[in-house]
């Protein structure tokens, strides 16, 4: 899925990504998942972490402030976590 956030020219990306998971939140708690923001694991620090208040499914959520498509790289990440930590989805 890709969100565009607009937001202040000079708002770092710390803070731009800041807003971007403030977002993801708002629409997953409207979903019925719990949310946890900003964990660490062993080897990896979490954007959110989010457990289905119902079925229980457990999905991890990265949250990228950037112009640009999203590389290979990120998304071997993200698919190397959701696999190392048997999350339902990322």
């Amino acid at each position: 899925m890709k969100i565009e956030v607009a937001c202040r020219a000079d708002d770092s990306t710390k803070a731009k990504g800041d807003s971007l998971e403030s977002l993801a939140t708002d629409l997953l708690s409207a979903q019925s998942f719990k949310v946890i923001e900003e964990i660490r694991v062993t080897g990896a620090e979490l954007d959110l972490l989010c457990k289905h208040e119902v079925s229980g499914k457990e999905i991890y959520v990265e949250c990228k402030a950037q112009a640009g498509n999203i590389g290979a790289p990120i998304l071997r990440q993200l698919n190397g976590t959701v696999d190392a930590y048997d999350y339902d989805e990322g």
